[in-house]
């Protein structure tokens, strides 16, 4: 799966509250949530997912064995903008109570993060 996205506001920098953010699950997961701001952002993510267990079908259905590698950044200015990168791993399945992730997120400088998630945001 490859996914991005991007936004960009016109007419200078945006106050906080209507700033583009990144950080938390699935959007720089080795980063605290909103840790990046700014009027303009880009993100990318490539991922893969693959059949791991059945749970029992009181539970769910299929566990799965999951990977996502994310690249972006939010900033205000071209040149204060700083790329960054995460992978993200673990287990996902859909269950009785929703969609189910269990996993961590590493960064390149050193940030980790580990996600236990019932709900929507898992997709």
């Amino acid at each position: 799966m490859f996914h991005g996205e991007g936004g960009l506001s016109f007419g200078g920098v945006l106050p906080v509250l209507y700033q583009f953010k990144l950080g938390g699950p699935f959007r720089l997961g080795a980063f605290p949530t909103d840790a990046f701001r700014g009027s303009t952002f880009v993100l990318a993510s490539a991922g893969y997912r693959t059949p791991f267990r059945r749970l029992p079908s009181l539970l769910g259905d299929r566990l799965f064995l999951t990977g996502l590698v994310e690249v972006g950044s939010a900033f205000d200015r071209l040149s204060a903008a700083r790329v960054e990168s995460s992978f993200t791993g673990g287990l996902a399945a859909d269950t009785f109570f929703g969609p189910f992730f269990v996993g961590g997120s590493v960064g390149r400088r050193g940030g980790v993060r580990a996600y236990f998630i019932v709900g929507a945001r898992v997709r």
